[in-house]
């Protein structure tokens, strides 16, 4: 390898710093080198190909900046009124559909039930008897969901796309993965494995003795409806964070939200702690300390 130039300066990827060193090639047709090393790393690569890596890199940063600015322009400052949640309907449609899937041993909880519709999420890895419980079911018709990939929506990771159902005017919509829209528009993306993991590994039931997903899971889910999906929090969101601070401000919590987040949690847990609601979105948006 040819002798050191000079170091470029340093940058730091996640917890690790290291310093960018240019260097004189090993012959002439190989040109100018460029090492990217601490003591313990070195990766090596032309100039040119350096190049071309910091210049997408910036472009991609100005692109984040831009979209974030254009974001915080439309962004929504008040408190939304909730729906309704828990209707009779719908919990009789709910009480249906989990002894369909308890009768075919499919993995499942229930998400949430809200005013004429019903979100469950049903194992990704019992999917092919999920589709064969459904198609004996007669009296389940299947419905184009919203985020379908006919209304232009795309699915990340292998996701599976949503699913939804029709029963007595009840809607029933199925998650295969717990979701997370993504910040580019019209796409999905499954929450983080130690988040989905977790899901099937809680054994939490509600009154009527149905599995539903865990308080924590569901404040994460939550979470990420309201700052990625909907851009504003509902009153019914505000009173979920307020009925479990304690829980929001927990290691395991802090954790789980950082594999979201990243190095926003602790500003997201802040305002939580505080009920600034309203701050989130715009403070999501203009934060760059990643």
């Amino acid at each position: 390898m040819g002798e050191k130039i000079r170091d470029l300066g340093p940058i730091r990827i996640g917890s690790s710093e290291l310093m960018i060193e240019l260097n004189e090639g090993g012959n002439s047709r190989e040109g100018r080198l460029i090492h990217i090393q601490n003591r313990h790393f070195r990766y090596l690569l032309k100039e040119k190909y350096f190049l071309q890596l910091a210049s997408t890199v910036m472009r991609s940063k100005c692109e984040m900046d831009y979209y974030k600015k254009s974001k915080l322009a439309g962004l929504n400052d008040k408190i939304l009124p909730s729906v309704c949640f828990d209707d009779s309907a719908e919990k009789e449609t709910a009480v249906y559909m989990s002894h369909l899937l308890d009768s075919a041993e499919i993995p499942y909880r229930l998400v949430e039930l809200q005013k004429e519709i019903i979100t469950f999420i049903v194992h990704n890895g019992s999917y092919k008897s999920f589709l064969a419980l459904i198609g004996s079911a007669r009296d389940l018709k299947k419905q184009e969901h919203l985020y379908s990939k006919r209304y232009g929506y795309n699915y990340l990771y292998k996701m599976r796309p949503f699913e939804l159902y029709l029963k007595d005017n009840v809607y029933i919509e199925f998650f295969f993965q717990l979701p997370c829209k993504s910040l580019t528009p019209d796409t999905w993306m499954p929450l983080h494995r130690s988040i989905q993991e977790r899901i099937w590994n809680m054994n939490t039931k509600n009154e009527a003795g149905q599995p539903v997903i865990d308080v924590l899971d569901y404040i994460i889910f939550r979470l990420c409806r309201s700052v990625f999906e909907r851009e504003a929090f509902t009153q019914y969101d505000v009173e979920l964070m307020q009925n479990n601070k304690a829980l929001i401000d927990s290691a395991e919590c802090r954790e789980l939200l950082s594999e979201v987040f990243f190095n926003y949690t602790d500003k997201l847990i802040e305002h939580i702690m505080n009920d600034e609601y309203t701050q989130i979105i715009p403070s999501f948006y203009s934060f760059d300390g990643y």
